[in-house]
């Protein structure tokens, strides 16, 4: 009998692709299956990792069955019609997984669905969406981490700045704004907040704190946070020249981290992975009722 083999979609920016990634990489143990391809037009992010050599880029799924197109054709479609309506979309996704579980697809581009593996028909099986909690992957992180090793090339490129970063008391202040700012759904860390985050891990956690501004706009953040930061603090903005992939690198090397509602935050934190750290994080991460499982226990939400 030949083998089944996972599709995964592959789409957005580096933190996006890596959830997309961990998910498959938890979904062929789940499914025991030993290929996978991360399917997408767009191009992989992914080459400053250690990735599993059984995971593979591919830029099509023709491979795929009839009715397992058919299933993922029709939820692209659904997506596109309902993108500016999230939260009906959630529940679209919710009413027909069953049916399109039946012809080998899994769909959830927002919120968080569960991943019943044992319902999945077919020889190959597609799966879309940005799978962006912890959950999909919570039995594997060991191995999440381990893949998620930068290459040696990202290490040397910014030595400096990570030797800076790992001879103090580093916090990881990441401000999102460029699209968010025009995004009502995903706007939701505003100067007060901010203020809020400073000030709590300044004064009651840690007073010889310094700040690591990552932005992807660092002179407006480094405006904001001069307006609300506490006296005499110490903040370093990580030049706008490093690429995704050494920020990222730079961040998970900080001791606490402040997020902004990104999934590149998220990343930070997670691959930082100490036992001393305090994240600060918004409380709400998006501003519809999608559900969000993204949240630590151990995270302190303003």
């Amino acid at each position: 009998m030949t083998s089944r083999i996972l599709f995964v979609r592959l789409n957005n920016r580096l933190g996006n692709q890596m959830f997309q990634y961990a998910f498959a990489r938890a979904a062929m143990s789940r499914l025991d299956i030993t290929q996978c391809y991360l399917v997408g037009q767009e191009e992989s992010r992914l080459d400053c990792f250690a990735l599993a050599e059984s995971i593979q880029y591919k830029d099509s799924f023709d491979d795929l069955p009839f009715l397992t197109k058919l299933a993922a054709r029709f939820m692209g479609k659904l997506a596109k019609l309902l993108a500016n309506h999230p939260v009906s979309l959630y529940k679209a996704e919710r009413f027909v997984q069953p049916l399109i579980n039946f012809c080998g697809v899994f769909f959830c581009l927002d919120g968080y669905l569960p991943f019943r593996e044992k319902r999945l028909r077919g020889q190959n099986l597609y799966c879309s969406g940005y799978f962006q909690s912890e959950k999909y992957f919570e039995d594997y992180q060991d191995q999440i981490r381990q893949d998620f090793s930068f290459s040696k090339e990202i290490v040397c490129s910014c030595e400096s700045l990570a030797s800076q970063i790992q001879s103090c008391n580093a916090v990881c202040l990441h401000v999102r704004l460029g699209d968010y700012l025009s995004s009502l759904r995903h706007h939701v860390c505003d100067a007060e907040l901010l203020s809020a985050g400073l000030h709590d891990l300044w004064l009651l956690y840690d007073p010889d704190a310094h700040f690591f501004l990552f932005s992807d706009a660092p002179e407006q953040a480094l405006q904001i946070i001069h307006n609300h930061l506490v006296p005499n603090h110490q903040i370093t903005i990580v030049p706008s020249s490093f690429t995704d992939q050494q920020s990222l690198y730079l961040g998970t090397l900080c001791r606490h981290h402040i997020l902004s509602n990104s999934s590149f935050s998220w990343w930070m934190q997670y691959l930082a992975h100490r036992n001393d750290q305090l994240v600060i994080a918004p409380r709400r991460w998006m501003n519809d009722s999608t559900p969000v499982t993204l949240y630590a226990p151990s995270w302190l939400l303003l």
